[in-house]
């Protein structure tokens, strides 16, 4: 399937919510405990390998006391982390129930403490905010994966450049340290680039990129 051909990307922010869960597949009944969900579905840890694309029945308890029951399929695996389930099947009000359960999450949530910087990213990043920076303006399209592993393909525009980044308008919150490919005005450049701040400003997203490497067509050399 081509980068043009990815379906229009649905996503939702994700909140780390601790929630019981019973996962029903392949004729068999295991509990599990979900670490991160949204409205499209949710992460849980588990080492038990199961196939991607396999179908099952989820039962689990929001915060608020809330049973939720929804079909869904596993639509990625990650080792030591556990399976990300989309959900395939959802009443809608359990939808609301779960995106009111979210939205409360993230208002309580606290950003983790992080690591002190090294002296060599410091320096990486005061030359990298000092770039001059160009108010330009210009269509983009960003390929990646979203919190699910679903391929998708999303459209933006530039709010300003410099050498090795640049900021976009788009219309659904980015993860920080998401990784991108940056596709110009008929694909007349590609880099790679990874998502270093997601701002709202009204109905919009603002994200930060830092590109990792500069094509020789980038807008500034």
């Amino acid at each position: 399937m081509s980068a043009t051909e990815y379906p229009a990307p649905r996503r939702y922010q994700r909140a780390k919510i601790l929630c019981p869960l019973t996962l029903c597949y392949e004729g068999t009944l295991e509990r599990f405990e979900a670490t991160g969900l949204n409205e499209g579905g949710l992460l849980l840890l588990s080492r038990t390998p199961i196939k991607i694309e396999s179908p099952c029945h989820l039962i689990f308890e929001l915060p608020d006391g809330k049973i939720i029951e929804a079909d869904g399929e596993v639509s990625s695996t990650k080792s030591e982390v556990g399976l990300g389930i989309r959900f395939t099947s959802l009443d809608p009000q359990d939808r609301e129930s779960i995106s009111r359960a979210v939205e409360a999450a993230l208002s309580e949530a606290f950003p983790p403490p992080e690591e002190p910087p090294t002296p060599e990213q410091v320096e990486a990043w005061k030359k990298l905010r000092a770039e001059p920076r160009v108010t330009i303006s210009f269509e983009v399209s960003l390929e990646g994966c979203d919190e699910m592993g679903e391929a998708f393909t999303d459209r933006g525009r530039t709010y300003d450049v410099s050498r090795h980044g640049a900021a976009v308008w788009v219309s659904s919150p980015y993860e920080p340290d998401q990784q991108i490919q940056l596709i110009g005005p008929e694909q007349r450049f590609t880099a790679p680039a990874v998502v270093r701040n997601c701002t709202r400003e009204d109905d919009k997203w603002r994200i930060g990129l830092q590109l990792l490497s500069v094509p020789e067509e980038w807008v500034i050399r």
